[in-house]
This record gives structure tokens, C-alpha cells and sequence, in this order.
């Protein structure tokens, strides 16, 4: 299904519609997504609030598992050598279908699992803050977040993550 789109509101508003997607998979609860990062961005690598997650060239291939049942999405990233680099997980609204859109919610917090799946980083925390005191994200929203935030950290701590799939570096999948 090549012409689903990804929606992603980021709040308070802004909307983001990913169509550079390679292919796409509906299951019954999550629908995947495998994407090539942009040229223009595979020279920067990604740093968050000092903390190195990737260098220059790690973030090149990707596949999204957006979760139509679950308050986060997880991205499996891939350098260009296609080895597995980690998983950036957003923590979002459930995924649903709007037409020929697929629409998430980010919730502002996200959580950077390395590859080794046992070494993470909760990012963007400040942002979130700021999202509830602008009134932006609701206290039960609020609650939802945090509660996935920390379902996310109790499975990379009790080595029960990632919660689906494959999710090794010779299964990318990619050709």
C-alpha cells in the first residue's frame, strides 16, 4: 500500500507528512514502514542535549513500526552498512487511519535504545514539560506518556525489547 501516508502532528500543531517511504505493511495491530534516510542528512549523525546517539552516516536506513495499540512508535535505524545502530522510540498517540493517511500524535518525550538493547536515553523531557505547562498536552495525556515511557524502560531493562519483530541487524530486510 504505497500511497499511505504518515501523518505526524507535532504539537501544539505542526504537521509533518512523511511520503518518502520505501514500502509499507499493514499487520493487525502496527503497520511498518521502511524508509532511506535524505541525502541532504546522512553527513550530520544525531546529538541530543549533549549525548552523541549516532555519529555522521549511522541514521541512513530505517523501519518504523507504528503501533495502532500502543502509545509509542519505534523506528529500528541502520547505517549505511546496514548494520543496526538502535531504536529511536517516539512516544505518541496510538497510530489511526485518516484516508490514505496514517495519523500519530508525538507527545514531545522519546527514548533512544542503542543497539546493544540494554542502553537507553530518555530525550526531550524539557520539551514535554513545557508541552503541559503551554497546556498543549492534557494531564491524561500526560499520564498516557509517561505510563509508555516507562513500559518502554522496563522492557529494555528486563531484556524483553524490543516487543516485536525481528529486530536484527542481518534481518533489515532491506535489498
Amino acid at each position: 500500500m504505497d500511497d499511505l501516508f504518515i501523518q505526524y502532528t507535532r504539537l501544539p500543531g505542526i504537521i509533518v507528512v512523511y511520503r518518502n517511504h520505501t514500502s509499507i505493511e499493514i499487520k493487525d495491530n502496527y503497520v511498518v514502514v521502511e524508509w532511506t534516510y535524505p541525502h541532504h542528512n546522512q553527513s550530520t549523525g544525531r546529538e541530543y542535549h549533549g549525548i552523541q546517539l549516532a555519529q555522521a552516516g549511522d541514521i541512513y536506513y530505517g523501519r518504523a513500526y507504528y503501533f495502532l495499540d500502543h502509545w509509542y512508535a519505534i523506528t529500528e535505524t541502520y547505517n549505511k552498512e546496514r548494520t543496526l545502530t538502535g531504536f529511536y522510540c517516539d512516544i505518541a498517540t496510538p497510530a489511526i487511519f485518516c484516508g490514505n493517511r496514517l495519523c500519530v500524535t508525538d507527545l514531545k518525550l522519546d527514548l533512544w535504545v542503542r543497539q546493544d538493547r540494554h542502553t537507553y536515553y530518555i530525550l526531550d523531557e524539557d520539551e514535554f514539560e513545557e508541552a503541559i505547562a503551554e497546556k498543549w498536552i492534557t494531564p491524561p495525556l500526560a499520564k498516557a506518556a509517561r505510563h509508555s515511557l516507562q513500559s518502554l524502560i522496563q522492557m529494555v531493562e528486563e531484556d524483553k525489547f524490543p516487543p516485536i519483530g525481528q529486530w536484527a541487524p542481518d534481518s533489515a530486510g532491506h535489498s
